[in-house]
């Protein structure tokens, strides 16, 4: 196995990757690593817990409200306070992790579009005439949540 970082991103992230190198994945969002099993098993759990954290931290940076997240995800805000807690994972593979994923994705390309994290939530948060309403709130609904991603992503790529 080689030492060399290989960038493993959630979607064409440049400011939200998870970089994995000799054993270890790091959230560049949080900053902080966790190792990364050979096997495949292990390493599925060990980027679970990666794009937890990364989700956890951006969320927490721009201010978006747990209830909001939650809602998202599918889950309830006390979930989402007992992943903050306790450092769990979302399972890898679950619709919550599947729609972390695609939250991740929005908000790497409002980041891209928009260039701070406060112009982020002001977008997340603030209706907008060619949505129809306010992108968090749409994201709860699964056809939101592709809507809000494929209009942010049609402006980085």
């Amino acid at each position: 196995m080689t030492d060399a970082i290989e960038k493993t991103p959630i979607h064409r992230n440049r400011t939200f990757t998870i970089k994995r190198a000799g054993g270890l994945a790091k959230s560049e969002a949080s900053g902080r690593f966790v190792s990364v099993s050979s096997d495949s098993a292990g390493a599925t759990k060990e980027m679970a817990q990666a794009v937890t954290e990364t989700l956890l931290t951006l969320v927490e940076r721009i201010e978006l409200q747990s209830q909001d997240v939650a809602h998202v995800l599918g889950v309830s805000a006390s979930y989402i306070s007992k992943l903050r807690k306790t450092g769990a994972a979302l399972n890898y593979g679950s619709h919550p992790y599947q729609n972390a994923v695609m939250l991740l994705r929005t908000l790497d390309a409002a980041h891209g579009m928009l260039g701070t994290e406060d112009n982020v939530q002001i977008f997340m948060m603030t209706p907008h005439d060619t949505l129809g309403d306010v992108p968090i709130k749409m994201m709860a609904m699964p056809e939101g949540l592709v809507d809000v991603t494929r209009y942010v992503e049609s402006f980085v790529h």
